[in-house]
């Protein structure tokens, strides 16, 4: 199948109108943009497909078309949780001009949010990160837990987030045998408590 034969199909257009208006996604992203996610996803299905598994190829590329597009469109409205994120209410991100006082004059709001932020901070918070996951990484003892402990640092030590890019990642999910975002949390968060209980006995 070409690319131009897949993307041709209807029913991308009506699958990504359909998540756009049934989630509600910011005036940002165009149902355009959905369709596009869709189509990505979808191409890269059909280059994993493996049917030995015994499931049909179009519906094993339209679910997980679904999927990859509704993650985006949940992270785009502030609500990208792999748990409940379909009933989540959206966050939407707030621009500088919505932040404006009454006869403020341009640029205060700017102004005001750069007086009130510091990089230093940041920079040192980012620092103090890269050194734990270093120390976790040296107290590894399978690649699972490499693995787990690095998506963990790509993730800024969320758990959740982390499970998702393992999960995300169809290299990982196969070679880590995760069958759902679930099982992915789950291994992370397991990971995280035998890595960090090895670091707390060496330092004991």
């Amino acid at each position: 199948m070409s690319f131009e034969t897949l993307a041709g199909s209807a029913r991308w257009e009506r699958l990504a109108a359909f998540i756009v208006r049934r989630w509600r996604l910011p005036p940002w992203v165009s149902s355009d943009d959905v369709r596009q996610d869709l189509l990505v996803e979808a191409w890269r299905c059909i280059a994993n497909f493996d049917p030995a598994r015994g499931v049909a190829v179009d519906r094993y590329v339209e679910w997980n078309a679904i999927t990859y597009a509704k993650k985006r469109g949940h992270k785009a409205r502030g609500s990208y949780r792999h748990r409940g994120a379909d009933g989540a209410p959206s966050r939407h991100e707030l621009a500088f001009s919505g932040m404006a006082r009454e006869g403020d004059e341009d640029g205060a709001v700017e102004e005001r949010f750069a007086e009130r932020t510091s990089i230093e901070p940041v920079q040192h918070e980012l620092a103090v990160r890269r050194q734990i996951v270093q120390r976790m990484e040296a107290a590894c003892e399978n690649p699972r837990e490499l693995v787990s402990v690095r998506a963990l640092g790509l993730a800024g030590g969320d758990i959740e987030e982390a499970a998702r890019l393992l999960y995300d990642d169809i290299d990982a999910r196969y070679e880590l045998r995760l069958g759902s975002e679930h099982r992915a949390e789950q291994l992370v968060a397991s990971v995280v408590r035998a890595v960090v209980a090895r670091l707390g006995d060496v330092a004991a």
